[in-house]
Parts: structure tokens; C-alpha cells; sequence
């Protein structure tokens, strides 16, 4: 069994590990509720494209550049970067509220 991983779907630690994603996350598969997991799942990284360094790189910047500037830095979309930038700043709010 990986070490300290649990299923976010039941919470078993009936865990096989499965391998890698593209991202480079660790997969596994729940021996209880058979369903299918990473490193990413429920997290705010789960379904974005980006590479993960990618991502902490937004995260790092975006408190101090434009997302017009993160994006043309990347090489990427506009509009991608700014919906991953709305989902960080979503989530923040909500933990601020709490």
C-alpha cells in the first residue's frame, strides 16, 4: 500500500498503486470502491492541461502580473490561464469566508 494514501472516494486505504499520469502523479486504484485516483485527484490541479509546474507557476505570479503577462510568459491561451487564475481565486474566497 502507498504510504498514508488514502481514496478520496470512500476513504479506504485499500490502495494499489497504478503507475503515472502525464502530469507525472502518481495512479492508483481502490481495492474497496474500485474507482480510479492520483496524486491530483479533488484538487484544483485535477482538470487543468497545464503541466504541474506550469500551474505553481500561476499560482506563484499571479498575485504580482497580469494574466494577460502569465499567459504570453507561457505560451499559452489567455482564456486558459485566466479560468485556472477565476478557479485559484474562487477557492480562495471561499476559504477566506469560512
Amino acid at each position: 500500500m502507498p504510504n498514508g494514501v488514502r481514496c478520496p472516494h470512500c476513504g479506504s486505504s485499500r490502495i494499489h498503486r497504478d503507475g503515472y499520469t502525464e502530469k507525472g502523479a502518481a495512479k492508483y486504484h481502490c481495492l474497496n470502491c474500485h474507482k480510479y485516483l492520483n496524486d491530483f485527484t479533488k484538487t484544483i490541479f485535477e482538470h487543468h492541461k497545464f503541466p504541474i509546474e506550469e500551474m505553481f507557476y500561476i499560482l506563484k505570479e499571479m498575485e504580482y502580473k497580469s494574466t494577460l503577462q502569465i499567459s504570453k510568459e507561457l505560451g499559452r491561451k489567455y482564456d486558459s490561464v485566466l479560468a485556472f487564475v477565476r478557479e485559484v481565486q474562487e477557492i480562495a474566497e471561499k476559504i477566506e469566508g469560512e
